[in-house]
């Protein structure tokens, strides 16, 4: 009986989001061969519904030792796990300026992903991965996406693309093309988290804009654009920066329409522009 009590507190340990940081914060960087160890601690979390795992750079860790094989590690673990509810993964900066994380760490992403079919919640921080790293493109994002597309139970999808379009001319608007593709296919979003990049065309908005248009279930909408460039200077004074990171919800018949400079929100025109500015910022 003590042996099962300890056996079960071990187990309520690894539910805890932090338990695979732990294995690394004492450590001045994050390289391939701890992540081959956190990968063969997942693989113990069989029972687990709900997966966060937060490999960030809040410690300061240096990252420049990662490659393909730490995601491909990663992957392989994760698509063992098969009763995950909730994913978190949080990987901030593996691929910042960093030209040994490229197209096929994202198609070992697209790989796990796919075999995680029962998912309802999945958040993807992939801040700064194609920052000033033209070894990531829009072919593997292409991948990325359609292994997400394929989600069919998935309700709430967070994606964190900051400052992919920065610096990195292999990043263009057919990402936000088939960005919108992707997110046509989750019939069952009802949340959903967008951080993009700033210098995305007016076609490929409208494409996007439309898309979050027509997805009937959704409820909560955020949308960010952000730049990486700290010497990027801001077009139009005039806006109201609180625009840019207001949050929005769609309830009912709400159909929200956005721009990069701003957010608009159109209720089927029946309600003055300046008004709807005054409902907005009091949400």
């Amino acid at each position: 009986m003590k042996k099962l009590s300890q056996q079960m507190l071990r187990n309520e340990r690894r539910l805890k989001p932090y338990f695979q940081i732990e294995i690394f914060q004492q450590q001045q960087r994050l390289d391939d061969q701890c992540i081959e160890r956190l990968s063969t601690e997942l693989i113990l979390s069989q029972s687990q519904k709900i997966l966060s795992i937060d490999l960030i750079k809040k410690w300061h860790l240096d990252l420049s030792n990662l490659t393909d094989r730490s995601v491909k590690d990663l992957s392989q673990s994760l698509s063992k796990l098969s009763r995950l509810d909730q994913l978190n993964l949080e990987l901030y900066g593996w691929g910042y300026w960093n030209e040994n994380i490229t197209d096929s760490s994202l198609n070992y992403l697209s790989q796990a992903i796919l075999l995680q079919n029962k998912l309802s919640e999945f958040k993807l921080d992939l801040n700064m991965w194609a920052y000033e790293n033209q070894r990531i493109t829009d072919k593997g994002i292409d991948r990325l996406l359609n292994g997400i597309s394929l989600l069919n139970n998935l309700e709430s999808l967070e994606l964190n693309m900051k400052g992919w379009g920065d610096g990195n001319y292999e990043i263009t608007d057919n990402t936000i093309i088939r960005l919108s593709k992707c997110l046509k296919k989750l019939k069952n979003l009802s949340e959903i988290k967008l951080i993009l990049w700033k210098n995305i065309g007016l076609q490929a908005t409208k494409q996007l804009n439309k898309t979050l248009s027509n997805l009937k279930n959704l409820t909560k909408i955020e949308i960010k654009f952000e730049s990486c460039l700290q010497q990027q200077i801001i077009q139009n004074d005039n806006i109201d920066q609180k625009l840019i990171q207001i949050k929005l919800n769609a309830i009912q018949k709400r159909k929200l329409l956005f721009q990069v400079e701003g957010i608009l929100v159109s209720l089927e025109q029946l309600i003055p522009k300046f008004t709807l500015w005054d409902i907005i910022l009091k949400l």
